[in-house]
C-alpha cells in the first residue's frame, strides 16, 4: 500500500472535487451546487452506574440532517425550484373558506426531492471515489441569502435536509469497491 503523500499516482480525497445531483432540480444541480456537507450519524449512549463505576453502552444510530448550499442562478431558477418542492411537499395556503385542506406529509416531501447524492471525485468526473445516497430525503429548511450593497457576492440558497439513512459506496485505490447501510447489507459476525 502506497502511502499517499511519497506516491504521485494517487491524490487523496480534496474537498473542492465534488459533485451533488438533487435529481429534483434542473439537471440535478451539480453545475451551481456550492457547498455540501457529507452525512453525519451519531450513537446514543446509555450510561449503567454501578457504586462508583459509570459503564457505557451503545444505542440507537441516529443520522444528522446535512446542508447543501446552491448558487441562485436565473435560469433554471433556484429559488422557484424551492417553491414548487415546498408545494410538491403538500405545502398550500388555502384560498378560501372551501379550499381543499392539504399538509405536507413524509410521503409527497419525499417524492418531491426524489434522489439525493453527495460524490467526491477524484481527478476526473468519472472517477467517483465516494458517494453518498440519502434515503427517504426530504427539505427540512431553505434559507435564501440576504441582499446588501456592500458585496458582489452571487445569491445562494442553503438547503437542510433530513433523511433516514445514507448508503455509502466507497472505491479503493485498487479499484475495488464497498458498500455500507444499504438494505441488502447484513450483520457480520465477530467470532
Amino acid at each position: 500500500m502506497a502511502n499517499f503523500w511519497t506516491s504521485p499516482n494517487r491524490d487523496p480525497k480534496r474537498a473542492y472535487r465534488f459533485l451533488v445531483n438533487l435529481a429534483a432540480f434542473d439537471g440535478g444541480a451539480q453545475w451551481y451546487a456550492k457547498s455540501a456537507s457529507k452525512p453525519k450519524f451519531t450513537v446514543s449512549n446509555t450510561e449503567h452506574k454501578y457504586i462508583n463505576h459509570t459503564f457505557n453502552y451503545p444505542g440507537r444510530v441516529t443520522w444528522d440532517p446535512i446542508t447543501i448550499t446552491v448558487v441562485d442562478p436565473v435560469d433554471p431558477n433556484a429559488a422557484r425550484q424551492a417553491a414548487e418542492l415546498l408545494q410538491a411537499s403538500g405545502y398550500y395556503i388555502p384560498g378560501n373558506e372551501n379550499a381543499e385542506i392539504t399538509t405536507i406529509n413524509k410521503k409527497q416531501a419525499v417524492a418531491a426531492l426524489k434522489r439525493v447524492e453527495i460524490i467526491q471525485i477524484g481527478e476526473t468526473d468519472d472517477d467517483i471515489l465516494e458517494k453518498w445516497v440519502l434515503n427517504n430525503a426530504w427539505v427540512e429548511s431553505a434559507t435564501f441569502s440576504e441582499l446588501s450593497y456592500e458585496t458582489e457576492d452571487l445569491s445562494t440558497i442553503e438547503f437542510s435536509i433530513r433523511f433516514d439513512w445514507a448508503e455509502l459506496e466507497t472505491k479503493d485505490a485498487d479499484g475495488d469497491t464497498h458498500q455500507f447501510f444499504t438494505t441488502n447489507n447484513t450483520p457480520t459476525s465477530n467470532t
